[in-house]
C-alpha cells in the first residue's frame, strides 16, 4: 500500500456527543486498498463531543486529524470551516459525513473510488442514502427517492434532477479535491453568499462533468435530528426562514450567471419555489393562486388548497 492519502474524509461536529461515536466507527473502520485520512472538525462544541474526538484520535492516529475549535468559526464566516478542512486535506479525492450521521457500508470508499477512477468525464460519486430518526430508526425514505439505476449522469440531467428535489445527500459526496479546493479560492458569488453549500457542491461539479450513480445504500442521513439545520430552520422565526429562502434565490440567480443559463430552467424551478415559500410565510394568498405557484400548490393538502383559494379571491377582491 503506498504512503500517498488518496481520501480524505471531511466529517464536521458541533455538539454531536450523542451520536459521534456511531459516526466516527464508520469512518475509521473502511477497508481499503489505499491510505485515506479522517479530518475531524469540531467548532467549540459545549458538548463532550472535544473528547469523544480526541479518544478516537489515540485509537486511530493513523487516521484521525482533529481540529479542535475553542471559538465558533461558523458563527464569524458561513465558508470558514471550508476554508480550514479543505486546506488540510492531503487526497486526492475529499468525501463527506457530518457528526450526525453515519455511514453503513465498510467498503464505500474503495466502492466510490473504482467507480470514479473507471470513468474520467465524472469528477463526484454519489450514492443512496438511506433516512432515519434521531435513534437511527429507518423512516423508509431515501436519496434519491426515485429508483434510479446505477451508472453515469450526464451533466444536463444530473442538475436537473438536483433541482427538482433534495435527491443526493452530502454523506454519499464523493469528489476531485483539486476542484473542490478550485471552488473555495475561485468563490464564485454562487457559492460564497449560499445559506448552505451541500446544494452549491452538486450544482459545481455537475456543471464540471458528468457524475456516477451507485444505487447502494452506503450510508444514512439523521434527518429529523434535534440540532440538524432542517429542524432548527422549520421552527425559526418567518423572518429568518424567509431570509433563508431569499438566499437561496440570489444563490440560483448567481450560478446561472456563473454558468452563463446553461441550467437556466433548472434554475428557475428552484427560484419559484422558495418565492412560493415567501409568499406563504407571508400570507400572501392571490400570489400563491398564480399560474407559476400551481406545482406546488398541488403539494398541499385539499383542505389549505381550499383555503388559500379563497383567501386569494378575497385578497383579489379587496
Amino acid at each position: 500500500m503506498s504512503n500517498d492519502i488518496i481520501v480524505s474524509v471531511i466529517c464536521i461536529v458541533y455538539n454531536h456527543e450523542k451520536y459521534l461515536e456511531q459516526c466516527l466507527n464508520g469512518l475509521v473502520n473502511q477497508k481499503t486498498s489505499f491510505r485515506y485520512e479522517v479530518i475531524v472538525h469540531d467548532d467549540a462544541s459545549t458538548d463532550k463531543s472535544p473528547e469523544i474526538i480526541k479518544d478516537y484520535q489515540k485509537k486511530y492516529p493513523e487516521i484521525i486529524i482533529p481540529i479542535l475549535q475553542k471559538e465558533n468559526q461558523y458563527s464569524k464566516e458561513s465558508t470558514a470551516i471550508n476554508k480550514i478542512t479543505f486546506s488540510k486535506a492531503k487526497g486526492q479525492f475529499i468525501a463527506f459525513c457530518e457528526g450526525d450521521d453515519y455511514w453503513i457500508d465498510n467498503e464505500k470508499l474503495q466502492k466510490q473510488y473504482d467507480a470514479i477512477s473507471k470513468h474520467s468525464d465524472c469528477k463526484m460519486c454519489v450514492h443512496r442514502v438511506m433516512d432515519v430518526n434521531e435513534s437511527g430508526v429507518q423512516i423508509n425514505t431515501f436519496h434519491p427517492r426515485d429508483d434510479l439505476a446505477s451508472g453515469v449522469i450526464e451533466s444536463n440531467r444530473f442538475i436537473d434532477i438536483v433541482c427538482s428535489s433534495y435527491a443526493f445527500q452530502t454523506t454519499s459526496y464523493f469528489v476531485e479535491a483539486d476542484l473542490l479546493k478550485s471552488l473555495i479560492n475561485e468563490s464564485p458569488l454562487f457559492y460564497v453568499n449560499a445559506p448552505v453549500h451541500d446544494q452549491v457542491y452538486l450544482l459545481y461539479f455537475g456543471y464540471k462533468g458528468n457524475v456516477i450513480y451507485l444505487n447502494e445504500t452506503m450510508s444514512c442521513y439523521r434527518n429529523d435530528c434535534s440540532g440538524s439545520f432542517s429542524k432548527k430552520l422549520l421552527s425559526s422565526s418567518i423572518e429568518r426562514q424567509n431570509a433563508f429562502y431569499r438566499k437561496m434565490i440570489g444563490m440560483y440567480l448567481e450560478y446561472n450567471k456563473y454558468t452563463d443559463n446553461l441550467f437556466q430552467s433548472s434554475c428557475e424551478k428552484q427560484i419559484v419555489k422558495y418565492r412560493y415559500y415567501i409568499a406563504l410565510n407571508n400570507r400572501q394568498y392571490s400570489e400563491l393562486v398564480k399560474k407559476d405557484y400551481r406545482e406546488y400548490l398541488k403539494k398541499e393538502s385539499l383542505k389549505s388548497r381550499l383555503y388559500i383559494y379563497c383567501k386569494g379571491y378575497f385578497q383579489k377582491r379587496g
